[in-house]
């Protein structure tokens, strides 16, 4: 989806005034201020769009999972890193809004969250 895409694009380029439309009101000065904390120090080299679906399961709201390759470098370090997140989509009054981005692999990097870990369930020995 185009809105999706154009998202994608404005935070590689440094568009945030444009790509903080895209996310929910109540989230924006949030999402602004992370991006524009590193502003200086992050440089996104490339950012590619690799799944989009559509969850048509709600038949109140409309939402999508985007799945999306980053590579980016920070400036003082030099070394160009690679991250995929998901992004969870929303149909709102406003549009499709990016509600969520999370971190599924790669490099840790202070603007994606990072998802929740499972609770591994430790193996007890029997007791005999």
């Amino acid at each position: 989806m185009n809105v999706m895409r154009e998202f994608n694009e404005d935070v590689r380029w440094g568009r945030l005034d444009e790509a903080s439309h895209k996310v929910p009101s109540d989230t924006r000065q949030r999402f602004y201020e992370r991006r524009k904390g590193l502003e200086e120090e992050l440089e996104m080299a490339d950012s590619d769009v690799i799944a989009v679906e559509l969850d048509k399961s709600d038949k109140k709201v409309n939402r999508a999972t985007v799945k999306v390759d980053w590579a980016w470098t920070l400036k003082r370090v030099g070394i160009v890193e690679k991250t995929t997140t998901k992004q969870s989509w929303e149909e709102r009054k406003e549009g499709w809004v990016m509600v969520r981005e999370e971190r599924l692999r790669g490099a840790p990097l202070a603007i994606f969250d990072e998802a929740p870990r499972r609770k591994e369930l430790a193996a007890t020995p029997a007791s005999n």
